[in-house]
């Protein structure tokens, strides 16, 4: 997976309305989520992407999204109604550490085409690169060295933020 990466696909089923289920909860209303997942499954996919009530990219059905171009890494605002993760936010920490930008601006299904690297991120996942949406392949369909990075740069986050303290 981490070598050479995985298929997503756009999952027909929409991203829960933001004033229907509040995102920033992390509640077991995730229909829309299981839904996205099993169509994902359906399809030989590793993810699915949801799409929020305006057609910008939100999510994946258990995992938070990036995009990169131009050597800028770009994720959804939390206002498209994605559920704030953990390790998103641990990425914005590390790309500063790293100096490499990363920005959350709104996306949309036609900005996949313009990206140079996709990834996937979730606390389990850490961070999975992503070189084809449906039959669209993802910059040079191989992960990418900022994909890379910022995963090397997770772990070792993770490493020195999970050390025992010496008493």
């Amino acid at each position: 997976v981490l070598r050479e990466g995985v298929g997503v696909i756009i999952a027909s089923v929409m991203r829960n309305h933001p004033r229907s289920v509040d995102p920033s909860i992390k509640s077991n209303n995730l229909l829309n989520n299981v839904l996205a997942m099993q169509e994902a499954v359906r399809h030989g996919a590793h993810e699915a992407i949801l799409l929020n009530h305006r057609g910008e990219l939100a999510e994946c059905s258990q995992s938070n999204l990036f995009g990169v171009r131009d050597g800028i890494v770009r994720t959804p605002p939390l206002d498209a109604g994605l559920l704030e993760g953990v390790t998103r936010n641990l990425i914005f920490d590390v790309g500063a550490d790293l100096g490499v930008p990363i920005r959350a601006e709104i996306m949309r299904e036609t900005d996949l085409g313009e990206l140079d690297e996709l990834f996937i991120t979730s606390t389990t996942r850490e961070i999975i690169p992503v070189v084809r949406v449906g039959d669209q392949t993802i910059g040079t369909a191989f992960p990418g060295p900022i994909t890379s990075r910022l995963l090397h740069g997770l772990r070792a986050r993770a490493q020195t933020m999970t050390r025992p303290v010496a008493t």
